[in-house]
């Protein structure tokens, strides 16, 4: 975004970069967990999960925590930013959907096995496939509003 690259790594932080350059902007290191999430970002925001079992998001421009919110498992999956909802599944087996401002949870969904891939909200639907094999789809109009 606007040349600068942002990252979590098995180094157990995430950091945003200057593409052109390599420099470092920020650091977020917040314990000894690595990241294996991709991160999604905002103008204001950027979310990623960890193997802490939490979901952070971070302000864009400095690197600060702006919230974070525990699951019962790892988060391998990159979140998916709506409107303002994110989007994760944990491999705790939950669909999680968060209010992108505070963090609040807004809805969950047990699955029933492990999420590691990411969902994807297309047409109408958020579609995340589950470990055992299953694919489930959700209609987001009404999931992802549901506390407007």
């Amino acid at each position: 975004t606007d040349g600068v690259g942002y990252v979590g790594h098995y180094n157990n932080a995430v950091f945003a970069f200057q593409v052109s350059s390599g420099e470092v902007r920020w650091e977020y290191r917040p314990g000894d967990y690595p990241y294996f999430s991709s991160a999604a970002v905002t103008e204001d925001y950027l979310v990623i999960g960890g193997h802490d079992q939490h979901l952070h998001c971070l302000d864009l421009r400095t690197g600060e925590q702006q919230w974070r919110i525990a699951t019962r498992g790892r988060i391998d999956a990159s979140p998916v930013i709506a409107g303002n909802r994110v989007v994760v599944g944990s491999q705790d087996g939950r669909l999680y959907a968060v209010d992108l401002t505070d963090g609040t949870e807004v809805w969950t969904y047990e699955i029933g096995a492990p999420l590691t891939a990411s969902p994807a909200i297309a047409e109408g639907r958020i579609v995340v496939a589950a470990e055992d094999g299953t694919l489930h789809a959700f209609a987001t109009r009404p999931q992802l509003e549901a506390a407007q």
